[in-house]
């Protein structure tokens, strides 16, 4: 009879632990769907600053928000990432081919090109004002293709900002 007992306690005890699994789980679908802009890390992303622009992004950070439009068939559109500092965020020139056709602007502080730039990607995007940044003291680099497609990434104390418009 006791050991009956305790493979009914056993049942029970295994029964309620699955279903405060199911219950967390699905907690956690509700909390990522509230927060859309936000994703995990996606190194295809990255990938295609590469194919893009000619130059590789190493990123070990978290991503902290993400959005983009839809890109129509030949990709034309915005994109803008946000990543956490670290040291380990980098940027490699990598295709000798695509320098030629790229101008790079870089600096430190304000520019009102730059500026300019991120005001239409935010509002394209609609970006939540808590999202935005500024390359007031802050370091920043603007590529710029002959097309007019531009890609701009601003190192902050706190965060990694990569905004892209392709033309």
């Amino acid at each position: 009879m006791w050991r009956q007992r305790i493979v009914d306690i056993f049942f029970v005890t295994l029964t309620l632990l699955f279903s405060v699994l199911m219950i967390l789980t699905w907690m956690l679908n509700a909390f990522d769907v509230k927060f859309i802009f936000t994703k995990d890390n996606s190194t295809e992303q990255i990938g295609t600053y590469e194919l893009n622009w000619g130059i590789q992004i190493n990123t070990r950070s978290p991503e902290v928000f993400y959005a983009e439009s839809n890109h129509d068939a030949r990709g034309e559109g915005w994109r803008y990432h946000i990543y956490k500092e670290n040291s380990g965020n980098t940027i490699v020139q990598s295709k000798a081919e695509k320098k030629e056709k790229i101008s790079i602007t870089q600096g430190f502080g304000e520019d009102n090109d730059v500026n300019a730039f991120l005001s239409r990607l935010y509002q394209a995007l609609d970006i939540p004002e808590e999202y935005h940044c500024s390359t007031a003291q802050n370091y920043w680099i603007h590529y710029q293709q002959q097309d007019g497609s531009s890609l701009v990434i601003i190192k902050t104390e706190s965060y990694f900002y990569i905004a892209e418009e392709l033309l």
